[in-house]
C-alpha cells in the first residue's frame, strides 16, 4: 500500500507541475475547477452527480 501511495504522490507532482500548465490562462481553470470541488454535495442530492447540469 506504502508504494502505491508514493507512485500517487509520484504521478500528482508530476501531472501537476508539468509545463502544459504554465501555457494555459488561470482564469478559465480556475472557473471550471471550482464547481468540481462540489460534485460530491451534487452526488447526495437526487438527481445530482457528475452528469447532471448543476448551477449555470
Amino acid at each position: 500500500m506504502a508504494a502505491l501511495r508514493a507512485r500517487v504522490l509520484e504521478l500528482s507532482i508530476a501531472v501537476s507541475t508539468h509545463e502544459f500548465w504554465g501555457t494555459v490562462d488561470a482564469g478559465p481553470v480556475v472557473e471550471a475547477r471550482m464547481p468540481l470541488k462540489h460534485v460530491h454535495e451534487r452526488e447526495d442530492e437526487p438527481g445530482g452527480g457528475p452528469d447532471s447540469a448543476g448551477p449555470a
